[in-house]
């Protein structure tokens, strides 16, 4: 901010010095980044047998849907995007259920984020009386997006997708 009204000789090096001793300055910068390891998933053997699950959003206003439920297939990369009104645990689980489970089945694995719709008691509860796997080792590391991916590469080509065919605010349907 300094350059941008004032320049002399050395300046640089004079207001690095002054931020390094300026005790308010470092007081409110974080000293510690947390450094999680990332987790080691095996390929899975046959198709839709293990899955990644993310929220996109919020994204604006469109026929009352906000938030996109995207789920990607490890073994065949088949992707599905699935629209939501909210991201509670309930929706998310009957999206996954309505979108997912009725046309391809219940799968063995899931991987998620750690957000709070995905790991969430409910959440569990449902995994569980579907009999699937769903262990703390199946959440992607902390503080590691690139931990899942593939279904972020996803998203990326999802929005560049949807920006490019969006000709009016109805994204839902350019959706399909």
């Amino acid at each position: 901010m300094v350059s941008n009204k004032f320049v002399w000789d050395g300046m640089q090096m004079q207001v690095s010095r002054w931020v390094i001793e300026c005790h308010h300055c470092q007081s409110s910068k974080i000293q510690n980044h947390t450094k999680a390891l990332l987790e080691h998933f095996s390929v899975p053997e046959k198709r839709f047998s293990h899955i990644n699950i993310d929220i996109v959003g919020p994204l604006p206003f469109s026929s009352g849907f906000t938030y996109l439920l995207t789920i990607i297939d490890r073994n065949t990369r088949w992707p599905e995007a699935i629209p939501l009104r909210g991201i509670t645990t309930p929706e998310c689980v009957h999206a996954l259920i309505t979108g997912w489970i009725a046309r391809f089945g219940v799968p063995g694995d899931i991987s998620s984020d750690r957000g709070s719709h995905f790991t969430s008691s409910l959440w569990s509860e449902i995994a569980a009386r579907l009999g699937v796997k769903f262990h703390r080792y199946h959440h992607t590391s902390a503080y590691h997006p690139q931990a899942n991916g593939m279904i972020e590469l996803f998203h990326r080509t999802l929005k560049t997708t949807l920006k490019a065919r969006l000709t009016g605010p109805n994204w839902v349907e350019e959706l399909p």
